[in-house]
């Protein structure tokens, strides 16, 4: 079918005639017109285009050190609108900058699958203390399920922020300046909607309430690896002390965060937390006898049960 574009430039080019002239609206309507069955498919593809430069836009002012606060702020207030976009478009979740919204960066995700690809022999399932919105939880399965060793992972959050008594003593200690609001931007309801987009509710078993509610349970059952991310220090122990006994031998459990005092140190930002360190090494200490091996990469610190 020849168009009424094509017919024009024919006339533009035969001597005497001249098409008519189109304005801007009409020159766009042909076009849409011309596209067919591609319209609606380029207009997606174009919607999508925005979506991704305003998030990008965001993405490289917050690594600005005098706009990450004001950033931050911005986007606390609309969480629900961007966790309505990902779930209608989900194919964000793979773009480079989102991540699935994994808050580890990639050299600790990177150590994540090493010490996962440690434990692949070993029987038990695994648990991450402290999931936030899912991301790691969620790049960690993928990468399983690429080395075809998929295995139940128990991913445990409040979904709705830190215990405030424990915030508040942390702050008062001068240990992290996290604000009453930090993580508030997920939910229960989120992450399961999440799970169900990606297809990996049957293997990722996200588990609601503070870790002293929930974490008994879920770790009475062997556990290959652990990846204990909580933040504070109170928590922290308890997750790990709860989870030893049951740890594999051989088993790893690994701990984010060791060294943020050194980001606190160079770079003071609103996410380091400093009881971290202390927590990890009085942990070590106690249970020294029982550690095949221990040490910190170049993100993650590592303990390995005899």
């Amino acid at each position: 079918m020849v168009s009424f574009a094509t017919i024009n430039e024919v006339m533009v080019q035969l001597p005497g005639l001249e098409g008519p002239e189109l304005t801007l609206a009409e020159r766009l309507g042909q076009a849409w017109q011309d596209a067919g069955g591609m319209a609606w498919l380029l207009a997606l593809c174009v919607l999508v285009g925005f979506v991704v430069i305003v998030w990008k836009f965001f993405d490289l002012m917050a690594k600005s050190g005098s706009t990450r606060k004001t950033v931050a702020q911005a986007v606390r207030l609309m969480p629900r609108q961007r966790n309505r976009l990902l779930l209608m478009c989900p194919v964000l979740y793979r773009l480079r900058f989102v991540r699935y919204e994994s808050n580890l960066e990639e050299i600790g995700l990177r150590e994540l699958y090493e010490l996962a690809d440690r434990v692949a022999s070993l029987p038990g399932v695994i648990i991450e203390c402290g999931s936030s919105r899912l991301g790691s939880a969620i790049l960690l399965a993928r990468h399983l399920e690429r080395r075809g060793r998929l295995r139940p992972i128990f991913a445990l959050d409040s979904f709705a922020g830190f215990r405030r008594d424990e915030l508040d003593r942390e702050r008062a200690l001068g240990l992290t300046e996290a604000s009453d609001d930090a993580f508030t931007s997920t939910s229960f309801e989120y992450v399961v909607a999440k799970l169900r987009k990606l297809k990996l509710a049957d293997t990722i078993f996200p588990v609601e309430g503070f870790f002293e509610d929930t974490l008994p349970a879920v770790a009475d059952r062997e556990v290959a690896l652990a990846f204990v991310d909580c933040d504070l220090g109170d928590s922290l122990r308890f997750c790990a002390e709860t989870i030893w006994p049951r740890l594999a031998s051989g088993g790893i459990m690994a701990f984010d965060d060791y060294t943020a005092w050194i980001v606190g140190e160079k770079r003071p930002s609103l996410e380091f937390f400093l009881g971290v360190k202390p927590a990890v090494d009085a942990f070590v200490a106690d249970n020294l006898e029982n550690i095949a091996d221990h040490g910190l990469m170049r993100r993650l610190y590592y303990v390995k049960k005899r």
